[in-house]
């Protein structure tokens, strides 16, 4: 019954329509001039037939593209001038291709890379001008790094950072400017001590 409604004047039953119809209807709507349709055709059809979609001007239609590509056609896209396609991109690329989008425009993006991206090349994003992102990164990066962290302008940044540092390095952050910090760090002191035995050879 689909296949009856895949040329009523009506978009919202065109948009039904394809959801359901035979396959072999499909091709034709990916030339439909509502975006709904054409993404429940690159929703359905083989993905050599929706290459040409990467470049349509909704980018619904190219999220939907972008939901369904592999290898070099995906990574294709991280050229596309809106974030949420870049984004579709991000999340679906492997951790090691990741490299290719830390300097990204958009923060947001770079979040999703910092919490992705392989741990090798988290360094890569160590300035980065976004706090947030930063503050990502000192969840992940490998203690070595962290003392970069635990000195950074942000006092979100330093915080997350030092919750990871080992206890030796504590010391000398124990004058940060900020008390939530500074208590941060009492605290961590105040519990390591108190891991000890009486005769000072620890747990």
């Amino acid at each position: 019954m689909a296949d009856e409604y895949l040329d009523h004047p009506y978009d919202e039953v065109r948009a039904i329509a394809v959801r359901y119809c035979t396959i072999f209807r499909l091709p034709p709507l990916l030339a439909d001039p509502e975006p709904e349709v054409r993404v429940g055709a690159v929703l359905r059809l083989p993905i050599r037939r929706i290459l040409p979609l990467a470049a349509d001007p909704d980018r619904r239609v190219r999220v939907s593209v972008a939901s369904r590509l592999e290898g070099n056609e995906l990574l294709r896209l991280l050229a596309d001038p809106d974030a949420l396609v870049r984004l579709m991109v991000i999340r679906r690329l492997e951790p090691d291709m990741l490299v290719l989008a830390v300097q990204d425009q958009d923060a947001d993006i770079r979040r999703w890379v910092a919490r992705r991206i392989a741990p090798a090349y988290l360094y890569l994003m160590l300035s980065d001008t976004e706090p947030t992102v930063r503050q990502i990164l000192a969840t992940r990066l490998p203690v070595a790094l962290l003392p970069v962290m635990a000195t950074d302008d942000d006092v979100r940044v330093r915080f997350t950072a030092i919750e990871r540092l080992p206890v030796a390095m504590l010391h000398a952050l124990a004058d940060d400017d900020e008390p939530l910090v500074r208590e941060l760090i009492t605290r961590r002191l105040a519990e390591d001590v108190r891991k000890e035995n009486s005769d000072g050879t620890g747990t």
